[in-house]
């Protein structure tokens, strides 16, 4: 004949159910239960590894909300609808629980998203705004060149800015230059 039961079924399960709620729904383990309650490991894992199994088992109901999400149930009706069947009244509010964690992890990405997008957008600003000034620039020593080309060529000029003949239009190099120059435009007036 066997040793008569210390703890109850019902007892058991009632402790499952508190301890899955205080941690947040999480998995509940035997070795958690143990800790818990002093309730050894070895009557959880035999007693209660089926009921382990089911009330740690994710519901299809976070899947079904995902797909075809309208508008979650009122929480009153759901309680009132199950206030006499914890198992199932803890599965349900679990499932609910886990959809807004969902909900709210996916809505904390899609605020870092649209962060890291008005960042980019600042940069693309800040960098159009520079390649705006650089054009500027570029164009202006282009003209401060071609001045100074020019300038370099006559004898009048180059006495008076005390240039040197930098760039003297009769010599070959010069000549293959200029015939370089004038082919990637780089000097055209449009």
């Amino acid at each position: 004949m066997a040793r008569p039961q210390k703890y109850t079924d019902n007892y058991l399960k009632e402790r499952i159910i508190e301890i899955k709620v205080k941690y947040n729904y999480q998995k509940v383990t035997p070795t958690i239960l143990h800790k818990e309650t002093g309730i050894e490991r070895t009557v959880w894992i035999k007693r209660m590894k089926e009921f382990l199994d089911e009330i740690n088992e994710p519901t299809a109901l976070v899947e079904k909300f995902d797909s075809s999400f309208t508008s979650l149930p009122n929480l009153g009706e759901v309680v009132m609808e199950n206030i006499d069947n914890k198992k199932e009244l803890l599965d349900t509010l679990s499932t609910y629980t886990l959809l807004m964690q969902r909900f709210w992890h996916k809505a904390s990405i899609c605020e870092n998203a649209e962060k890291r997008i008005e960042e980019l957008e600042m940069e693309l600003h800040e960098a159009n705004k520079a390649n705006e000034r650089l054009k500027k620039e570029n164009e202006h020593y282009q003209k401060k060149f071609q001045d100074v080309l020019v300038s370099s060529t006559n004898a009048t000029q180059r006495t008076e800015q005390g240039l040197k003949n930098v760039f003297d239009i009769k010599t070959a190099k010069a000549k293959k230059f200029m015939d370089a120059v004038s082919k990637t435009g780089a000097f055209d007036d449009d």
